[in-house]
């Protein structure tokens, strides 16, 4: 379970932070970044889906530590497929969850604190009671962290 943690905050670090500190003009319009992560766990299928808004024009590749680590998991044999993408739109049941609807899962709502961009990180596969103790745990790693630049719910 505490691979399972640290990857959620890895893979929405990856959606969520594709902005650099620009003067407001100058960032661009809002598009999306889609991390997938699939796990190796024993008879179990659960992807981790990350979709964060970002603004275009930044680089839409993985940063250096963030691919060694990813490799590291799919070399651990804790992921066994990664997907990393930025586009213009996304699955609508992502739009709704990035306005902090109810979804057939428990999921992380992030919000920008100075940046009026929005992401979510979830987990299909898991079932609601442990959706919702990943959703908590991931919740309160996020918003005791200081050095934070958005705010996290479970919904």
């Amino acid at each position: 379970m505490n691979k399972l943690i640290v990857l959620i905050l890895v893979i929405a670090g990856l959606v969520y932070f594709g902005y650099k500190n620009k003067p407001e003009e100058e960032k661009g319009k809002i598009i999306y970044g889609e991390a997938r992560v699939s796990f190796n766990f024993p008879g179990r299928e659960i992807e981790g889906v990350a979709v964060g808004q970002r603004y275009e024009g930044n680089d839409c590749d993985l940063n250096n530590s963030t691919n060694d680590f990813l490799k590291a998991c799919i070399q651990d044999k804790v992921c066994v497929q990664t997907k990393f993408e930025c586009k213009e739109s996304v699955d609508q049941k992502y739009l709704h969850m990035l306005n902090k609807s109810d979804a057939s899962t428990h999921y992380v709502h992030l919000t920008a604190k100075n940046e009026p961009l929005k992401g979510v990180v979830l987990f299909w596969g898991l079932t609601m009671d442990e959706s919702k103790a990943v959703c908590k745990k991931v919740v309160t790693d996020f918003n005791s962290d200081k050095r934070s630049k958005f705010i996290a719910k479970c919904i």
